[in-house]
C-alpha cells in the first residue's frame, strides 16, 4: 500500500490503512507543519538573524586580509591602495609615501589599534544577532515541540481501538520520547545555526567575487560538487534514520509488553528470552545506524576533500595572479597579496562551512525521519473519533437499546465470525443478563453499544437514534462502565474516582465509593482518598481496585450501566455488597450485565442466553429454568449453585445437622421451585443481615490497616540527589564502549590527524605569504607550485581520515546504543518487584529512559566526541608550534580562550541544572501518557479523553517552566562564535605592534595567529555540540547508576543451582513478617506459619486484600520476607536454592492472565523457556486446559498472532491458554490465583476437573473466592489479618462453625425475587 509507514502494519505484514492518501515523504519546511505563524516568524528571524550574524564572520575576514595586505606593504615600506578600507573607518590604512620604512612602522601600530577597534565592533553585533537567533529558535522549538506532544497524544487517543488491536509494532514511548526529541532539535538551534553557515557561504562567496572574479570563480569551481555531495548524503540519511525509526519503535514495543508484563516473565524465567527478542528485533535498526554512519562519513570526508583542494587551487592561481601584477602601480593592481588572502579565506570559508553544515544535515535528517512517523500518525483520521465534535447531544438517555441484525468480526482475526445476526431489544430501565459460554459474543456486544468498535453490518439504536449519529463523548460519559479487569491509573484514589467528573462534589465522590462498599477500606489508609497508588493500582488488591472501579463508574450517574464481570475478584463477602450495591445502582437506569456466576444475575429483568453470536433463548430466570434448554443446562453446570449440603460431610452432630438441613432446604426452594417456597421474603432478608454482621464482626481484612502512601517526592528527592553524586568521567563512558575500542582507536587517530591539518594549514600559509616579500617572481611562482601541491597531499590524507574519523565514531556509537539498551532492559528484568512498584519505574517511565538516555550516550562516543577530539587536538598542536616562533605573541593570544572556557562552564552548570528538573517532569508526562495508551479501552470507554488530555498538558507546562537553561544557550554560542574575532584581534593586534616595535617576522606573526585562531575557530564549532555532550555525561551517569544497581533479591552466595534436583513440594512458612517495600508501616503477615506435605493441595481463601496473593508472591521470591523462613523440600528457598531452580518448580496462573504479541503456540510454549517445546506438549497442555477446540477452530491454529492486549480473546479463552502455559512445564508446585475467575460455569466445570487432574502428585496452591472450587482441598487455610486464622479440611472446618463457616454461607445463590 503506497504512502504508508512501516512501523504501523497489521500481525500478518499488512499495512494499515492510516487514512493519509498523500506522499508520505517529509520535507524540511514540513517539520513546521504543526506550527504556528508566531513560532514560524520567530524561527525566520532567528534563521535571519543567524544569516545577519555571519556578515560578522566575513567582515572579520576583510579587516583580517587589510591588515596583513598592510604588514607587507609597511614591511617593504610601500605605499597602500587608494581604496576604501575598513580599518579607515577605525583610524587605521594612512597612506604614507614610500621608503620611510620608520614612519611606516609607526602607521603600523595605529593599524593595529584599528583593527582590534574593529574587531570588537564586529564581535558585539556578531555576540548580539547569534544570541537572538539560537534564542528564539529554541523558544519557538520549544512551544511547538509541547503542543506536538499534547497533539501526538490527542491524536493516539482519539483513534478506534481496532487501530490498536491490528498495530503492534507502535510504541508510544518511543515516538513521545525519542522521536519527539530528534524532531525538536530539527526545528530548534540547528536552523539558527544552519542559517549561519548558509549566510557565511553566500556573503562570503558575494565578497570574493567583487574582490577577484577570476579567483574566486576558480576557487567556487569545487562548491557545486559539494552541495551535490550535501544533498545526496542528506537523502540518503534520512532514509536510514526513517528506517532506524521504524526498527526501534519495534524492539520498543518489547519492552513495553515485557515490562508490563514482569510478573510473567519472572515466573516462567522468561527474561532471556525477551532480551534475546529484543536484541534480534534491535538488528534492523543496527542495519540501518551503519549505513546512516558510512553516508555521514562518505559526506564529512569529500567535504573536506574538496574544501582543501580549493586551498591548493587558489594558492596556485592566486599566486600567479599576484606576480602577473607585480609590475602595475599600486592603484592599478587587482591582485595583491590581501586580495588574495581575502579571496582566499572567504572562498575557503563557503566550501568548509558547507563541510560544517553536515552535522546540522544529519540533524535535520534525523528530524524528518522522526517527524514521517509523527505525522503519519497525528494525520490519521480516525474511523471512530471520540473528540469530534459531531452528532445529536441528548440532555439525556432514557435506555431504550435496539440491537438489529448484528454481524461482526473483530479487525485482527476478520476471519472469525463472532456475531452472527443478534438481534435484542433492551427497555429504558431494565437490567439484563447476558449469558453463555466464553467467546459467544457477551463482552462484544458491550464494546459494540460503548461503540469501540461499528459492526460490520445491522446497526444499534438508543433511544431511537442511532449509535453511529450520537456524539460520541458525550454519549460515552452517560455511560457507567465496569470491567473485568480493573483498571486504575497512577495517583490518588480521588483522582481515579473523579476522572472526568472532576466537577463532582466531594459529598458525591464519598456517596459513590459508600454504594460500591469502597469507602470504609479508603479511610482506613493512612491518606485516605489522597493515597496515591502505583502504576494499574498496584497498591490495591483485586477487589479493593474493583470496588474504586465501580465507585468511578457510579458517579458520574450513568443512564446505561454495563458490568462485565464486575464482581469476578472480589471474596465472598465483599461480592454480596457490592452485588447488593449495583442491584441498587441498577434501579432506575438500563443495565446490561455479563456475568460467569449466575448466583449474582437470577434478579435480572431478563437473561438472554447467547450462543455462537446469536441470541439463543431469553426470559427471566424463572422462566427460563421452566424451559430446561441451554440457560437450565449451563445452571446444573455452575459450582456456585450448589448446594451447602452437597458439599457436608455426612456425619456432623445432631444439633448441627438440624441447623444445616434447615439452611440447605431454605437455599434448594429458593433456587429450584421459587414458586413454592415456604420461606418468607422477610425472613430471608433476616437471615443475609444476620450473615453479614456475623462476617463483618469477625472476619477483618488487612486492607483495613492504614496504608501510608509512598512518599513520592522524597523518592524524587533521592533521585535526584544519586544524580548529583554521580558524575561520570568521559572515560567512564568510553569504558562502556570497551568492545569498540579497535574502532574507537581508529577513529581518535583520525580525529588528531584532522586536528593536525590546521596548523599544518597556518604553517603552509604563512610560508606562502612571507614569498612575497621575495624579489624575484619567478622564485614566488615555483614555490607557490610547490605549496600548492602539498596543499593537495593534505586534502588528500584529510578527506580520508575524516571520512574514517565519522564512519568509526558513528559506528562504535550505534553499537553502544543498542548494547546499552540491551544491558539496561536486562537490568530492568532482574529488578525486584518492589522496585517495579514505585511510581517513578512505571513501565512509561522505565521505556522513555530506555529510549533517551541509551541514544542520548552516543553524543559522548559518536561523532561529536570526535569533533571536540579534533578540536583539542588543533588547539595543543597550535599552541606548540606557535610557541616555537613567537612565545610573547603565543601567551598574549591565548588570553581569549578563558572567556570562551567560562562562557561554556557557566552554561554547562545552569544546563544541568534545569535539565535534571525538565527530565523529571518530562518522564512523568510521558508516564502519565504512556499509561494513558496501555489503558487505551479503559479511556475510552469512560469517555476521559479530555481529563487525560487536561493533566498531561499540566505536565507538560511544569516541564516548560524547567527549561530556564535554554535561554543562556543563545549567548553562550554567540561567544562560542565571537572566539574567532577575539583571538584575532588580541593575536594580530599586539603581532602587528611585534612586528613594529621588535623587528618580529610578519611571516610568523601570520603563523602564529592563522595556528592559533583556527585552532580556536574549531573549537567554537565543537562546542556548538556541547550541550549534546554535557547531556550525553549525564545520560551516561543515569545509565551506569541504573546498571550498577543490584536487585534487592537475587541468589545468595550459598545458594545451589542443582540441575539433577526435582523438588517433591514439601512447603514451609515459618514465623513469616511481611510488608510490602511501598507501604513499610503496613504489615501484611503477622508471624504467619504453615506447612503442607508434598503432593497435597492447599488452599488460601479470606477476605480481599488479606495476603493471600502476599504468600505466593514471597513463594516465588517477587519479595523477601523481614523475619521468617520459606522453605521447599526442607531447604531455604533464599539461601539454598538458586531462583532459576526455584521458579522452575513453580507454575502460576493469575487472576488476570497476559498474552504476549505472539502466537498462541508461543504464548504457550512460554511455560517452558529452558529448551524447545515440541507441537504435541503444546496440544496436549491445551487439551487440559479445555483450549485446545477453540484454537483449533482458528483458521490459522495454534499460528494465530494475539494483538496488544489480545482484545479479541474473551476472558475465559485467555484464562485457559495462561493456564496451558503454567500445565507446560509440568511444575512441581501449581500455583492457582483466582484460575478459574473468568470461565463461564461450562468452560470452569471442565478446567476445574482439569486442574484437579494436573494436581495430582504435585502440590497445588490455590486462592479462590469461590469456595465451590476448593472443598476438595486436601487443607483449607483461612487467612486473616496476616496469620492463619483457621485450617484444615474442608469437613473439619464446616464443623468448626468458624470464619470459613461464615465465608460457605454467603456462597449461596442470591435469590430471585418471586
Amino acid at each position: 500500500m503506497k504512502g504508508q509507514s512501516k512501523r504501523f502494519v497489521s500481525h500478518k505484514g499488512k499495512a494499515y490503512d492510516m487514512g493519509v492518501k498523500k506522499d508520505d515523504s517529509i520535507g524540511f519546511f514540513d517539520l513546521w507543519r504543526y506550527s504556528t505563524w508566531g513560532e514560524v516568524t520567530a524561527t525566520v528571524i532567528g534563521a535571519l538573524l543567524g544569516g545577519v550574524c555571519s556578515g560578522g564572520l566575513v567582515a572579520a575576514v576583510l579587516i583580517y586580509g587589510e591588515l596583513t595586505a598592510l604588514f607587507i606593504q609597511r614591511h617593504n615600506a610601500e605605499e597602500p591602495p587608494a581604496k576604501d578600507l575598513i580599518l579607515h573607518m577605525f583610524g587605521g590604512g594612512q597612506r604614507l609615501d614610500d621608503g620611510n620604512r620608520t614612519l611606516h612602522m609607526d602607521a603600523l601600530v595605529d593599524d593595529s589599534v584599528a583593527f582590534a577597534l574593529a574587531s570588537v565592533a564586529i564581535m558585539m553585533c556578531q555576540l548580539l544577532a547569534a544570541a537572538s537567533a539560537v534564542t528564539l529558535a529554541n523558544w519557538a522549538a520549544s512551544r511547538m515541540i509541547t503542543r506536538l506532544r499534547w497533539k501526538l497524544l490527542r491524536s493516539v487517543l482519539s483513534q478506534e481501538t481496532a487501530f490498536f488491536d491490528t498495530n503492534t509494532t507502535m510504541n508510544f514511548a518511543t515516538a513521545l520520547t525519542e522521536d519527539v526529541d530528534k524532531l525538536k532539535m530539527g526545528v530548534g538551534e540547528h536552523v539558527s545555526m544552519a542559517a549561519y553557515l548558509a549566510g557565511s557561504v553566500i556573503m562570503a562567496s558575494t565578497v570574493a567575487l567583487v574582490h577577484g572574479w577570476q579567483l574566486t570563480l576558480a576557487g567556487l569551481a569545487v562548491v557545486p560538487v559539494a552541495l551535490f555531495v550535501a544533498a545526496t548524503v542528506a537523502k540518503n540519511q534520512t532514509r536510514c534514520s526513517s528506517e532506524e525509526v521504524v526498527a526501534y519503535g519495534t524492539a520498543g514495543r518489547i519492552v513495553e509488553q515485557a515490562l508490563s508484563a514482569i510478573r510473567t516473565v519472572r515466573a516462567y524465567s522468561g527474561e532471556h528470552v525477551e532480551v534475546t527478542k529484543y536484541s534480534e528485533a534491535l538488528n534492523g535498526a543496527n542495519s540501518a545506524a551503519r549505513k546512516r554512519c558510512a553516508w555521514s562519513g562518505a559526506g564529512a570526508g569529500l567535504g573536506w576533500l574538496l574544501t582543501y583542494t580549493l586551498n591548493a587551487v587558489v594558492f596556485a592561481y592566486g599566486a600567479s595572479l599576484c606576480v602577473h601584477d607585480m609590475p602595475l602601480d599600486v592603484d592599478d593592481r587587482t591582485y595583491h597579496p590581501g586580495v588574495l588572502v581575502t579571496v582566499l579565506f572567504c572562498t575557503f570559508m563557503a566550501a568548509q562551512n558547507i563541510a560544517m553544515c553536515n552535522p546540522h544535515l544529519e540533524t535535520f535528517s534525523t528530524a524528518r525521519g522522526a517527524a514521517k512517523s509523527l505525522f503519519k500518525l497525528l494525520e490519521r483520521q480516525s474511523n471512530i473519533n471520540a473528540l469530534k465534535d459531531t452528532g445529536t447531544k441528548p440532555e439525556r438517555f432514557k435506555g431504550d437499546i435496539i440491537f438489529e441484525n448484528l454481524y461482526f468480526n473483530y479487525p485482527s482475526r476478520s476471519d472469525v465470525k463472532v456475531l452472527r445476526g443478534l438481534s435484542l431489544k433492551v427497555k429504558a430501565g431494565e437490567t439484563v443478563a447476558l449469558v453463555g459460554g466464553s467467546g459467544c459474543g457477551k463482552s462484544t456486544l458491550l464494546q459494540l453499544l460503548q461503540r469501540a468498535y461499528e459492526p460490520d453490518s445491522g446497526c444499534i439504536s438508543v433511544d431511537g437514534q442511532k449509535l453511529n449519529t450520537l456524539h460520541l463523548h458525550h454519549y460515552r460519559r452517560s455511560i457507567g462502565v465496569v470491567g473485568q479487569e480493573p483498571v486504575l491509573f497512577s495517583g490518588t484514589i480521588r483522582e481515579n474516582i473523579m476522572l472526568g467528573v472532576e466537577d463532582a462534589s466531594e459529598e458525591s465522590m464519598i456517596e459513590a465509593a459508600k454504594t460500591a462498599q469502597a469507602h470504609n477500606f479508603i479511610v482506613k489508609l493512612a491518606n485516605g482518598y489522597d493515597t496515591i497508588l502505583g502504576e494499574k493500582g498496584a497498591q490495591l488488591s483485586g477487589g479493593q481496585k474493583q470496588r474504586v472501579a465501580i465507585a468511578r463508574a457510579l458517579l458520574r450517574k450513568p443512564a446505561l450501566l454495563l458490568l462485565d464481570e464486575p464482581t469476578s475478584a472480589l471474596d465472598p463477602t465483599a461480592e454480596r455488597q457490592v452485588q447488593a450495591a449495583l442491584d441498587a445502582a441498577s434501579k432506575g437506569r438500563t443495565t446490561l450485565v455479563v456475568s460467569h456466576r449466575l448466583s449474582t444475575i437470577v434478579n435480572a429483568s431478563r437473561i438472554v442466553y447467547i450462543e455462537q453470536g446469536a441470541v439463543l433463548e431469553q426470559g427471566t430466570h424463572l422462566e427460563l429454568l421452566d424451559k430446561k434448554g441451554a440457560y437450565w443446562q449451563l445452571l446444573q453446570d455452575d459450582m456456585t449453585h450448589r448446594s451447602i449440603a452437597a458439599s457436608l460431610p455426612e456425619s456432623t452432630d445432631e444439633d448441627e445437622h438440624g441447623e444445616v438441613v434447615k439452611v440447605e432446604s431454605e437455599r434448594k426452594r429458593s433456587i429450584v421451585r421459587r414458586n413454592s417456597s415456604v420461606c418468607s421474603i422477610a425472613h430471608r432478608e433476616s437471615f443475609r443481615r444476620d450473615s453479614f454482621v456475623r462476617s463483618s464482626f469477625r472476619l477483618g481484612s488487612m486492607a483495613t490497616q492504614a496504608v501510608p502512601a509512598p512518599n513520592v517526592i522524597m523518592e524524587q528527592e533521592e533521585d535526584a540527589k544519586d544524580e548529583k553524586e554521580i558524575n561520570v568521567s568521559t572515560w567512564q563512558l568510553l569504558k562502556l564502549n570497551s568492545k569498540e575500542w579497535p574502532l574507537l582507536a581508529g577513529g581518535g587517530l583520525a580525529s588528531l590527524l584532522i586536528g593536525a591539518t590546521m596548523p599544518i594549514f597556518a604553517l603552509l600559509f604563512s610560508k606562502l605569504y612571507g614569498m612575497f616579500s621575495w624579489p624575484d617572481p619567478d622564485e614566488i611562482l615555483r614555490q607557490s607550485q610547490f605549496y600548492a601541491g602539498m596543499f593537495a597531499c593534505a586534502a588528500a590524507v584529510s578527506g580520508l581520515v575524516t571520512f574514517l574519523q565519522a564512519w568509526l565514531f558513528g559506528l562504535a556509537g550505534a553499537k553502544l546504543t543498542d548494547r546499552l539498551r540491551v544491558m539496561t532492559f536486562e537490568n530492568y528484568l532482574v529488578q525486584e518487584q518492589g522496585w517495579f512498584d514505585i511510581p517513578t519505574n512505571s513501565v512509561g517511565a522505565l521505556c522513555a529512559r530506555l529510549a533517551s538516555d541509551c541514544a542520548a550516550v552516543q553524543g559522548a562516543t559518536g561523532t561529536r566526541l570526535g569533533t571536540m577530539l579534533q578540536g583539542v587536538s588543533t588547539m595543543v598542536l597550535g599552541v606548540s608550534l606557535a610557541l616555537a616562533y613567537s612565545w610573547k605573541m603565543t601567551l598574549v593570544s591565548l588570553l581569549s580562550v578563558p572567556c570562551v572556557i567560562g562562557g561554556i562552564c557557566l552554561e554547562g552548570w545552569i544546563t544541568k541544572k534545569s535539565e535534571i528538573k525538565e527530565q523529571r517532569a518530562l518522564e512523568g508526562a510521558s508516564r502519565l501518557a504512556t499509561e494513558a495508551v496501555i489503558n487505551v479501552r479503559t479511556v475510552h470507554s469512560l469517555g476521559v479523553e479530555y481529563a487525560i488530555l487536561r493533566r498531561y498538558q499540566e505536565a507538560l507546562e511544569a516541564a516548560d517552566a524547567q527549561s530556564g537553561g535554554r535561554w543562556v544557550r543563545g549567548p553562550v554560542y554567540g561567544l562560542c562564535l565571537c572566539a574567532p574575532t577575539l583571538g584575532y584581534a588580541v593575536s594580530l593586534a599586539y603581532g602587528g605592534y611585534l612586528i613594529a616595535r621588535e623587528d618580529l617576522s610578519y611571516e610568523y606573526a601570520i603563523l602564529v595567529s592563522e595556528a592559533l585562531i583556527y585552532g580556536a575557530w574549531m573549537l567554537a564549532e565543537a562546542l556548538s555540540f556541547a550541550p549534546n555532550f554535557a547531556a550525553a555525561r549525564r545520560s551516561g551517569a543515569r545509565i551506569i547508576r541504573a546498571l550498577q544497581r543490584k536487585p534487592l533479591v537475587q541468589n545468595e552466595p550459598t545458594a545451589v543451582d542443582d540441575p539433577e534436583w526435582t523438588a517433591t513440594g514439601k512447603l514451609d512458612f515459618k514465623d513469616i513478617v511481611f510488608r510490602y517495600p511501598t507501604r513499610p508501616n503496613v504489615p501484611v503477615l503477622n508471624g504467619l506459619s504453615l506447612n503442607l506435605p508434598p503432593g497435597k493441595t492447599l488452599a488460601l481463601v479470606g477476605p480481599s486484600g488479606c495476603g493471600k496473593s502476599t504468600i505466593m508472591h514471597l513463594l516465588m521470591r517477587n519479595y523477601d520476607p523481614h523475619q521468617g523462613v520459606v522453605k521447599l523440600d526442607e531447604r531455604d528457598i533464599k539461601r539454598d536454592i538458586s531462583m532459576s531452580r526455584l521458579r522452575a518448580q513453580l507454575g502460576l496462573v493469575q487472576q488476570e492472565p497476559v498474552m504476549f504479541e505472539r502466537s498462541i503456540r508461543d504464548n504457550i510454549a512460554y511455560g517452558d523457556n529452558t529448551r524447545q517445546v515440541t507441537n504435541e506438549e503444546i496440544i496436549a497442555a491445551s487439551k487440559l486446559a479445555n483450549v485446545h477446540t477453540f484454537v483449533a477452530s482458528l483458521p490459522l491454529g495454534y499460528d494465530t498472532v494475539l494483538e496488544a492486549g489480545s482484545a479479541a480473546l474473551s476472558g475465559g479463552q485467555k484464562q485457559r491458554v495462561a493456564i496451558a502455559r503454567a500445565l507446560l512445564r509440568n511444575p512441581r508446585v501449581l500455583l492457582l490465583d483466582e484460575a478459574t475467575s473468568a470461565l463461564d460455569a461450562a468452560s470452569e466445570k471442565v478446567v476445574q476437573a482439569a486442574l484437579e487432574v494436573a494436581a495430582k502428585d504435585r502440590t497445588t496452591v490455590i486462592i479462590a473466592h469461590r469456595l465451590a472450587t476448593v472443598r476438595h482441598a486436601d487443607v483449607i487455610c483461612v487467612v486473616d489479618k496476616g496469620v492463619i486464622a483457621e485450617t484444615g479440611s474442608h469437613d473439619e472446618l464446616v464443623r468448626k462453625r468458624g470464619l470459613y463457616w461464615e465465608l460457605l454461607q454467603q456462597q449461596g445463590p442470591l435469590e430471585a425475587n418471586s
